[in-house]
């Protein structure tokens, strides 16, 4: 266990966390070196990519969380898993959407998406 704000969090959830937000991060900068048109440090750097897809990680993460993904780290039907993935990923398609209406700077290209 691991003490963080005065919340115990059981170590195997932190580890999941942690690799979740680095396995989307790196997607999606895969992603933006194989599909995008301009150089991706360009596009990471001068053109705010880093904090787009940080939003974009940010919104998927929310969704496992809204889904009890965390709580519950041992799979019992893989159709539900899908499901809930599924649904985590909608999440962050909404987001994009969102974003679209509101800053249309900060939203992802749709190919990157």
């Amino acid at each position: 266990m691991i003490r963080l704000f005065r919340v115990l969090f059981p170590t195997t959830t932190l580890a999941v966390l942690v690799s979740e937000i680095l396995l989307l991060f790196f997607s999606y900068g895969l992603v933006c070196l194989f599909l995008l048109d301009v150089d991706p440090v360009f596009f990471l750097v001068e053109e705010q990519g880093l904090l787009r897809i940080a939003i974009i990680v940010a919104s998927i993460l929310l969704g496992l969380h809204l889904q009890d993904l965390y709580t519950e780290l041992l799979v019992r039907k893989r159709t539900l898993l899908v499901q809930q993935l599924s649904m985590a990923t909608g999440v962050g398609f909404l987001v994009q959407d969102l974003l679209g209406y509101a800053r249309s700077e900060l939203i992802l290209p749709r190919w990157v998406m």
